[in-house]
């Protein structure tokens, strides 16, 4: 079946209703004298009439033309009659080759057969007298630009900013401000929105692929955010499992993104020359391609947790800028976090060069393996005297005694938060005697204080622009010294420097509190979100840190919904719980306890 694409009147009849005819055999040009003839591949042939009709006849697939070739004056054999050219009729071919129309200024219409599978790239780009399209179903691939300022093009931009072919996106360049509505499709083609003025992008839980150079150039985007399916064993399941070359190249605005888990490579050029701060990559990813973070200036950290990640073997897969120095080295300026003996600590290892004549600062490699131990400077899995020794060390001669950036966080025990003082090493004193019983021994004041019993809820701070937006806000809290808590305006987390976890990314968290469910004396973090859309889900997540371990209400199939809040009087914390109508219950306040690692409401 074909969907037939046509401009101006006719385009009124389809969205009337309208019905074409259906096309199951090869379709026949007009009779007329054949002119000129030649081969397209191996069984496919073309031929020239006297009318201006070009048609391809056979099986198989097109002779293939490529960027290159053009670049090198190489085109299709009847290139050379592009001015005579007005119609095209595409029969029994499996494919539309790259360029094989590419500018030719006389062609006004385009009939393709139902046997053509992909439309490649700039197939047709350049037609600009091409009005009047047909486009079977049996097209499910469609390349960079292949209608490409093409009449057609131009009045499917007039009806929408989202041009969509077969459950394909492929083209969004008239769209500015935010893409919140992108049509639920299959594919977003490349250079879809290349160079638009594109602040935030959703991509819709229905896109499996993203196409090479999709986002390139669209220098204001800061926000990506990808759509999710139903939670499957209390994770969100997306359906994007391919993002492509240069998706997301020159995006200098974009200073973070969440890959997710149906992702497991990151292309050559993905992110090339973005306004990355840090990114992490995550354990299920296994391949960072070339230059896939090439010439990003503001990426200050980088964590690849999966230890056998394939990463491309060239300097300029991670790097900050480039160097002039017996030839071009490209150096990375900020910190890469992985796994001990791991292909990200070989990476560093191989392509951490110092320039520090050219005052050029060599990068930096932390341990994923790190775990936080109050007072252990020295790194031995102990916290003793010794540790005051290597701190008083340090402290005299930084360049003879270094600490690493994760004994540093360990040696912070007096007045944390505040860097490394001898006070720090007479915290510990006093622990290893006795006088103490507890490391850290203080806080400074840029952390929240909480006690047993008490219960903290985080207010991220607002913007001034009259809307109550979130803006970048961060907290840390005493019971979880090396720990930051991050909540910013798409994603909330929390990092201990080398590792970030992910709480969600982009979805409605309403509450956020700090309390202890399951008296082991350290607070939970207990959120409440909204989850879906159309009949949104409004449940509760809770994460235990102490003990690693996560729970959630997600089986809301009887219309139940369920927030944390605080009750006036007594001060706990409590779920209320509600129905979507109230035939099915009445609303009930609840006590949240975690007991023998199950959650109860009573």
């Amino acid at each position: 079946m074909l969907k037939h694409f046509v401009s101006a009147v006719t385009a009124l009849c389809i969205s009337a209703g309208a019905v074409y005819p259906i096309y199951t055999d090869n379709i026949s040009s007009v009779s007329a004298e054949d002119l000129i003839s030649g081969e397209c591949g191996e069984s496919l042939s073309w031929t020239l009439d006297s009318d201006g009709t070009f048609t391809i006849d056979g099986t198989g697939t097109m002779t293939p033309y490529n960027k290159s070739a053009v670049a090198e004056g190489i085109y299709p054999e009847w290139y050379e009659h592009k001015d005579k050219i007005k119609k095209i009729i595409i029969n029994g071919s499996e494919d539309i080759a790259d360029y094989a129309f590419y500018t030719f200024p006389e062609v006004t219409d385009v009939i393709i057969s139902d046997s053509v599978k992909s439309v490649g790239n700039m197939a047709f780009a350049g037609c600009e007298k091409l009005k009047d399209i047909e486009i079977p179903e049996s097209v499910n691939s469609v390349g960079l630009w292949a209608f490409y300022g093409t009449e057609w093009i131009k009045d499917r931009q007039a009806e929408s900013p989202y041009v969509v072919v077969n459950d394909i996106l492929i083209d969004a360049t008239t769209k500015t401000l935010d893409a919140y509505n992108i049509p639920n499709v299959r594919e977003i083609a490349g250079l879809a929105f290349k160079d638009t003025d594109v602040t935030s992008v959703y991509i819709p839980k229905t896109v499996e692929k993203i196409g090479n150079g999709a986002f390139m150039g669209c220098k204001n985007l800061k926000n990506v955010i990808f759509g999710h399916g139903q939670y499957e064993n209390g994770q969100p399941k997306y359906n994007i499992k391919e993002i492509g070359q240069s998706a997301f190249s020159n995006c200098s605005s974009l200073e973070n993104i969440y890959l997710p888990p149906s992702v497991s490579r990151i292309e050559k050029n993905t992110f090339a020359n973005s306004g990355l701060r840090d990114i992490t990559v995550y354990d299920y990813i296994d391949y960072i391609g070339e230059k896939a973070f090439n010439m990003c200036s503001n990426l200050e950290k980088i964590i690849i947790e999966n230890p056998d990640c394939e990463i491309f073997d060239s300097d300029d897969t991670i790097c900050s800028t480039g160097v002039i120095a017996d030839g071009h080295v490209n150096v990375f300026q900020g910190t890469i976090c992985g796994h001990t003996d791991s292909t990200a600590q070989a990476y560093f290892e191989k392509y951490a060069v110092s320039f520090m004549s050219m005052g050029i600062e060599k990068c930096k490699f932390r341990s994923l393996d790190f775990k936080y131990l109050a007072g252990d400077a020295n790194m031995d899995n102990n916290t003793s005297i010794s540790d005051s020794v290597a701190i008083l060390q340090y402290l005299a001669n930084a360049g003879k005694y270094p600490l690493s950036d994760d004994a540093k966080i360990n040696a912070d025990v007096f007045n944390a938060g505040d860097g490394i003082t001898g006070n720090d090493a007479g915290a510990i004193q006093n622990f290893d005697a006795g006088v103490i019983s507890k490391l850290p021994e203080s806080f400074d004041d840029t952390y929240i204080t909480w006690n047993s019993g008490d219960v903290f809820q985080w207010f991220p701070k607002q913007d001034f622009d009259g809307k109550g937006s979130v803006i970048n806000d961060s907290i840390k809290i005493n019971s979880f010294p090396e720990k930051t808590f991050i909540w910013k305006e798409n994603i909330r987390y929390y990092t201990d420097g080398t590792k970030d976890i992910i709480l969600e990314y982009a979805g409605y968290i309403g509450d956020f509190f700090f309390a202890d469910l399951n008296d082991d004396g350290y607070p939970e973090m207990c959120l409440s979100e909204t989850i879906g859309s159309g009949m949104p889900m409004d449940t509760i997540f809770i994460y235990d840190l102490h003990n690693d371990k996560s729970y959630s209400i997600l089986d809301c199939s009887s219309g139940e919904h369920y927030k944390f809040q605080i009750d006036k009087e007594t001060g706990q914390l409590t779920v209320y719980k509600w129905y979507e109508y109230s035939s099915l219950g009445s609303p009930e306040t609840l006590i949240p306890q975690i007991i023998n690692d199950e959650l109860v409401l009573n």
